[in-house]
């Protein structure tokens, strides 16, 4: 068994992105073209939902592959995907809708390609949010309007930057709705959801493993610990569980080292700060539960035993 649906996070997350980035010129074109009667007030509000969904076909696409094949957020592959995804827009609504100035915007990606390489590494994790920014400029001036201003022209710009604004939340919602707390992963369950909305969340996988030890998939949820390691999880929650592990398969030396290599990497992590300026708790770790019923827990350790 995978360490998570591979297959959902190399395929099918990719080309969902993709037909995404392919619908949303049509969609966007909806509303506008019913609401609005007046050519110019629709050509604006044409302008200002194809630039906001330019920017957001490249967000989408940029979180397609990940830290596995962009090697770090905001990498070369993630900028790629963006604007392959940004491309896939922008043909289908020269097809299906109304076509850009193809100079403006080419003049306008290559930009935001030089943008997104300085971005990439100096603004770190933010780099693709810079990258979608540029984006959308580069939309404003390849889908700026046509036809000249018109009595309606201003509900046109709120009508398109409405339904863009509109869209853009109700595609970002999942995010938060179903971000998870990192003291709550060992206990949160099953984070598949998690998952399909953000493959790289290194807590969605840390939960998953911790589900999958319920279940007694031991060697399961040893390959999604360390899954969640290189998406970027922290040693520390990482070890207490492979301690927990240990324990599970009979192995208790194993366990306490183990617990006791995690205790010290959270000592570090807390310490791992330039300068200190508030009291500092150095706590939070879990106590595996098998490492306290099979194997004698914390006997081990008389310092901790008044506790």
């Amino acid at each position: 068994m995978e360490a998570w649906p591979i297959e959902e996070a190399f395929v099918v997350r990719p080309l969902a992105s993709l037909l995404f980035a392919a619908l949303l010129p049509v969609v966007l074109d909806a509303a506008p073209r019913r609401a609005l009667s007046d050519p110019g007030a629709r050509d604006r509000a044409r302008a200002a939902t194809r630039s906001v969904g330019l920017g957001l076909a490249f967000l989408v696409g940029s979180t397609a592959l990940g830290p596995p094949l962009a090697e770090a957020e905001g990498g070369i592959a993630s900028h790629a995907a963006g604007f392959l995804c940004a491309s896939a827009f922008a043909l289908v609504d020269a097809r299906w809708v109304g076509a850009p100035r193809f100079r403006a915007l080419a003049a306008g990606f290559t930009l935001a390609l030089v943008v997104g390489g300085v971005a990439a590494e100096a603004l770190a994790p933010w780099g693709i949010f810079v990258t979608a920014a540029a984006v959308v400029a580069a939309g404003a001036a390849g889908y700026r309007p046509r036809t000249p201003t018109g009595p309606d022209a201003a509900i046109g710009w709120v009508t398109g930057l409405g339904v863009a604004a509109g869209l853009a939340a109700l595609v970002a919602l999942p995010v938060p709705m179903t971000e998870i707390v990192p003291d709550d992963a060992p206990t949160y369950g099953d984070a598949t959801w998690r998952l399909r909305v953000d493959p790289w969340d290194e807590q969605a996988m840390l939960a998953n493993a911790w589900e999958s030890r319920r279940r007694d998939e031991l060697d399961t949820s040893l390959a999604q610990a360390r899954e969640a390691a290189r998406m970027g999880l922290l040693d520390g929650p990482r070890l207490e569980l492979e301690a927990e592990l240990h324990a599970a398969r009979g192995d208790c030396e194993a366990a306490q080292r183990t617990f006791d290599r995690a205790i010290r990497a959270r000592a570090a992590e807390a310490f791992d700060v330039d300068e200190i300026i508030e009291p500092l708790v150095l706590g939070g770790y879990q106590l595996p539960p098998t490492l306290l019923t099979r194997c004698g827990g914390l006997e081990h350790r008389p310092g901790l035993m008044p506790l």
